[in-house]
């Protein structure tokens, strides 16, 4: 039976300091494209780029926001939970697996410009998974929440401070 130190090795997974996790690009496109929507300095991007996240026990994926939409996709271990946070308040949970009866699902997208992070759902565990995101990602399109919208976060979320607390490792 393989275990998250087997993937970690075999897909020659890095940790992810910044984000928490183990992560690796795996494909890019070979076309790109000038990009002149997701910043206000225009810069050549790769059409689309596919990577590899492992997240296991007790590690988190912090909460951040993307510019554009993150696709994610299941490939082995047990469930992981996305957990989003948009401004209208409407709190949402996707379990992200392989077990249809328990609700999870292979493929999820956290919308862009949305807080999120993830959790295992099960602790001692791990998850591979995918990511895809179009246009590739540059270091501009991620951002960690400022101390004033945490507390927004906070105060429109006043049911999941505990979890909030743990995506921002409060």
């Amino acid at each position: 039976m393989t275990n998250a130190q087997y993937w970690i090795e075999k897909l020659q997974l890095d940790k992810l300091e910044e984000i928490g996790g183990y992560f690796r690009v795996h494909l890019k496109s070979e076309q790109t494209i000038y990009q002149t929507t997701l910043d206000k300095e225009s810069q050549e991007r790769r059409f689309w780029q596919m990577n590899y996240y492992l997240l296991q026990n007790s590690d988190v994926t912090i909460l951040h926001r993307l510019k554009q939409d993150e696709m994610w996709h299941f490939y082995a271990g047990k469930a992981l939970a996305i957990h989003l946070f948009p401004d209208n308040g409407n709190y949402q949970q996707i379990k992200l697996g392989s077990n249809s009866d328990a609700g999870e699902v292979f493929q999820a997208v956290a919308p862009h410009d949305t807080w999120f992070g993830s959790t295992m759902v099960e602790p001692n565990s791990f998850a591979l998974a995918g990511t895809t995101l179009a246009p590739s990602w540059h270091p501009k399109d991620s951002r960690k929440p400022t101390p004033q919208e945490l507390e927004k976060l906070r105060e429109t979320y006043p049911q999941h401070q505990e979890l909030i607390n743990r995506l921002t490792r409060c």
